[in-house]
């Protein structure tokens, strides 16, 4: 990746550089050319004086106790002390070395010869190297401006580690020039070296590191994605299957009928599908099998408490979904279980999809069942014509239920309100499929962005026999429905009021009502309501994600 950005860098770099290389050439040659021959000339002066015979003449005494000279090198005047006369000195601007001359005499180079004037070549390379990275600096920065695609790691990686390497070749120029004529520098020069160094080479290891840290967030995304995408479970026979998330897996031992069974047993969820072949129950529809089924499940619940039936599309088959809540008797010392109901028929066959946790937890996991749920497939054609298909003598016979007269009465579809909350989530609709009233709610708080918020509102039909398995369920009183809603919501639904009026025969009389305490904590904003006014409520739909983002009733149609 860096030999990649250095090219791309160097592409636009040599055109200029070396340009403003023959101009310091021009520029800098005959003035360096100059300085190395007088240091020549001034070398033979010095071996022409040591070859004389006559010895220097002595220099008078003066009444000064200093020698004062210059430097024969750069012209730098020199002061020291007259008992120096004859040793050899620095000189502080150039570092030439030079011989005190006694009082009176002009400077003696030193024997070893003219010295190299090493400041000249270090301001001179400080020059080139400080007009090159300024030139790949402007060179990275327009590459990164104009040619990179700056949503590509690859390409975000060639402009790094050209910013990085161009910042080191600029930071060691004004180094070697801070240095040039003197070797030192200002504290605020040297916190602007090192500083360039740094970022230089951060720059450069994240350049260096980025493959590395590519393939590792690739590798994570892929493992997030194969989490997400689950793991397909089929029946031992195929004619079944389903998808769970990462926890779940098969299992045997939930019910001897069930053709596939999935579980995830530390956090208590369970799921099971049996099957029924259509020609073992001749003439029943998916509307009667449901109820059936409904009816069987209500039955080994104590205090059951039923919600509203849901006609879905599970992969192209026509479905009703049921929830049901209740306690059940003998398990685990009266455990409140709440189920999920799906049935679902394909060409042959009736399926039963039931899935299940504690009611204390239905709420949090229901997504997950919902989920599973949804990703059931059949494949009646791969089933042998030979699998058993035994069904225990218990109320699971279903072989031995008797189809029902006649179809399941469908009621006309319902009226929608206005929705009032948000537009997040998804689409949620729990409504009667037989047109029956509403005659409570169970529901779940939560909060959001600390402050309270409605999760849950399920509505019910059925008033619970005794007490409610969750104590989180409003109901109307007897001889009472639900008949509308106050609402406190913008955004989300923070709170509400169910409005309950009376109910005589199939009229709905809004003059007698009452309301419900507030399910969450109102706000103080102005409330709007929902019905009251002599509708007959049927069901809700609005948009559900974690919780109740927006919330509408659905109305039985008026009669003509």
């Amino acid at each position: 990746m860096i030999i990649a950005a250095t090219i791309d860098v160097l592409e636009k770099v040599l055109p200029p550089a070396a340009v403003l290389l023959g101009v310091l050439i021009v520029l800098i040659v005959p003035k360096f050319r100059k300085g190395i021959m007088e240091s020549l000339r001034a070398g033979q002066r010095a071996g022409r004086g040591a070859s004389q015979t006559n010895p220097p003449p002595v220099a008078q005494e003066t009444p000064s106790t200093d020698i004062n000279f210059n430097c024969s090198q750069c012209g730098q005047k020199l002061v020291v002390e007259k008992s120096s006369g004859g040793a050899s000195v620095n000189c502080p601007s150039c570092s030439a070395t030079l011989v005190v001359p006694m009082q009176g005499l002009p400077p003696m180079p030193s024997p070893a010869g003219p010295p190299v004037n090493a400041g000249t070549g270090r301001k001179t390379g400080g020059i080139i190297l400080t007009a090159i990275g300024g030139l790949m600096l402007l060179a990275a920065l327009s590459n990164g401006l104009h040619d990179y695609n700056l949503h590509s790691s690859h390409d975000v990686s060639k402009f790094l580690g050209g910013l990085g390497l161009s910042t080191l070749v600029l930071t060691i120029g004004l180094m070697m020039l801070a240095k040039s004529p003197r070797p030192s520098m200002s504290v605020g020069m040297r916190i602007a070296i090192i500083a360039g160094f740094v970022i230089g080479g951060v720059l450069i290891l994240a350049t260096v590191l980025s493959p590395v840290v590519n393939a590792a967030r690739a590798r994570a995304r892929m493992m997030r994605e194969q989490l997400a995408a689950g793991k397909v479970v089929t029946a031992t026979d195929g004619s079944v299957e389903v998808t769970v998330p990462f926890g779940w897996s098969a299992v045997s031992n939930l019910h001897p009928e069930a053709r596939l069974q999935v579980a995830r047993p530390d956090e208590k969820e369970y799921l099971e599908v049996i099957t029924d072949k259509k020609r073992d129950v001749p003439g029943m529809t998916l509307d009667q099998f449901a109820a059936k089924r409904r009816a069987w499940t209500v039955k080994q619940l104590t205090s059951p408490i039923e919600h509203a039936p849901v006609e879905l599309q599970l992969n192209g088959h026509r479905a009703i979904q049921i929830v049901v809540s209740g306690i059940c008797p003998g398990r685990e010392t009266n455990t409140a279980a709440t189920y999920l109901l799906t049935c679902v028929e394909d060409s042959n066959r009736f399926h039963e999809i039931l899935a299940w946790t504690a009611t204390s937890q239905f709420d949090s996991d229901r997504p997950d069942l919902e989920k599973i749920t949804a990703t059931f497939k059949s494949h009646s054609g791969n089933t042998s014509s030979t699998t058993a298909e035994t069904h225990p003598a218990d109320d699971r016979q279903r072989a031995a239920v008797a189809p029902a007269a006649s179809p399941a009465t469908h009621a006309p579809p319902p009226v929608e309100s206005p929705l009032i909350g948000g537009a997040g989530g998804g689409k949620y609709r729990r409504a009667s499929l037989a047109g029956e009233p509403v005659v409570g709610f169970h529901f779940a708080l939560s909060t959001w962005q600390g402050k309270g918020i409605v999760k849950i509102l399920e509505p019910l039909f059925k008033r619970p026999a005794g007490a409610t398995a969750d104590n989180s369920t409003v109901v109307a009183r007897e001889g009472y429905v639900v008949g509308g809603l106050e609402v406190d919501g913008e955004k989300y639904v923070d709170a509400l009021r169910v409005i309950f009026v009376r109910r005589d025969g199939d009229r709905i009389d809004a003059t007698d009502h009452y309301q419900s305490d507030w399910i969450g904590v109102a706000t103080g904003r102005p409330l709007q309501q929902l019905g009251g006014h002599g509708e007959k409520v049927v069901g809700v739909y609005g948009h559900k994600g974690m919780n109740m983002d927006a919330i509408g009733l659905l109305f039985a149609p008026p009669k003509d």
